[in-house]
């Protein structure tokens, strides 16, 4: 039925506060990708290795019980972080790649800023939603690896298990937040999210070839592991769960190009909505 012979009304619905505007943007991208069945198989993948750091925790436990030997201490988050890496990656280049890029090649941004959202609001919904999805396959499973380790354990250390999660939540915050301001600059380039996903994974692999080969001819440095994001992420979870304090400058690093990463895309936001406005 033609919208034209109906009278105006007025609306009446509920209007997000300037604060909290971000949100319905954030959650429109996220019930979007979690009705893509690609995305709950891989999201499904990506807690395989949470999955089998639980069932070590486990066997680890009746070992003890049924013969009295004791395996030792299994480092969980630090095995599941670097575990999860390559999920990430893929990840963000299947699902995070289109965030901003489906928006320009739509002309949905024309929409989007014509008020009350700004850019800062744009960036913050777009950031939540590819934040989100780095969240869900190492901070989620990483809290719930935490409680089934204190569970099975024969009793329970308040100190130790915060310390953990602190720890953890540390590292999966750099890994976020970092990675998702990437990926949005990257999809903000208005490449098509193909482009977008492909450039994103080449960096992943040709820094990690370029880093190795200059590792071989000037051997392996701490500042040479700047160069790659594997390294960078890896770097971050060595220091803050095994305490290589080498890998202090990959912290440093991961953290700054974040911060880089963010300030570029508010910048190319703010651009955008000035000429979508």
């Amino acid at each position: 039925m033609s919208i034209h012979s109906h009278r105006y009304q007025r609306y009446d619905g509920v209007l997000e506060s300037p604060r909290t505007r971000f949100w319905p943007i954030a959650e429109a991208e996220l019930r979007r990708i979690a009705k893509e069945k690609w995305a709950r198989r891989l999201m499904v993948l990506a807690w395989m290795p949470a999955l089998y750091q639980a069932v070590m925790l486990y066997a680890k436990l009746v070992v003890k019980k049924a013969v009295g030997i004791d395996l030792g201490a299994f480092g969980i988050y630090q095995n599941l972080l670097q575990a999860e890496l390559g999920f990430v990656a893929v990840i963000l280049a299947a699902f995070g790649a289109g965030l901003i890029s489906r928006d320009i090649e739509t002309k949905a941004l024309t929409l989007y800023f014509t008020r009350p959202v700004d850019a800062a609001q744009y960036h913050m919904g777009k950031f939540i939603a590819a934040a989100s999805l780095v969240l869900l396959v190492t901070f989620v499973p990483g809290v719930l690896l935490g409680i089934a380790q204190a569970v099975m354990g024969e009793v329970f250390e308040v100190g130790p298990f915060l310390d953990g999660l602190g720890r953890l939540t540390l590292a999966s915050a750099g890994m976020a937040f970092t990675s998702a301001s990437l990926i949005l600059l990257l999809s903000s380039s208005g490449w098509s999210s193909r482009y977008v996903g492909a450039t994103w994974l080449g960096l992943f692999t040709l820094l990690e070839i370029a880093r190795s080969a200059l590792s071989s001819v000037f051997g392996r440095s701490p500042l040479l592991d700047i160069m790659s994001l594997g390294r960078l992420f890896t770097g971050s979870v060595d220091f803050l769960f095994a305490g290589q304090t080498d890998q202090l400058p990959a912290v440093i690093a991961l953290w700054g190009f974040g911060v880089f990463f963010a300030v570029c895309l508010r910048v190319r936001i703010s651009t955008l909505e000035r000429v979508r406005s």
